[in-house]
């Protein structure tokens, strides 16, 4: 596994593992399909949700750091967003998942 895939992969685990058992049906899935689910759907999300997820997740970026360098205020506004991204990307995967 390449460094990349070793960082996305935590991440991906990282993001399920905050799920309840409840909100999370992917837990008997194969990883590779949870990634291309996950790739899938970051792509219908748009931006700025993909934009901010991923400098919040892939590049690991302070929320400080966020706030620099886009039109955020602050970092409460970053936090608020990031989880309002988040539940977009919930549903994205939910509806991906059915489709698959």
């Amino acid at each position: 596994i390449a460094r990349g895939e070793t960082r996305r992969q935590s991440r991906l685990e990282e993001f399920l593992s905050s799920l309840s058992p409840a909100e999370n049906p992917f837990e008997t899935e194969d990883q590779e399909l949870i990634l291309q689910l996950v790739e899938k759907s970051m792509a219908q999300l748009g931006q700025p949700c993909a934009g901010l997820l991923a400098m919040s997740f892939q590049l690991d970026m302070p929320d400080r750091d966020i706030v620099e360098q886009t039109g955020y205020k602050n970092t409460n506004s970053v936090k608020t967003a990031r989880w309002k991204c988040l539940e977009k990307l919930r549903q994205l995967l939910f509806v991906n998942r059915k489709k698959a």
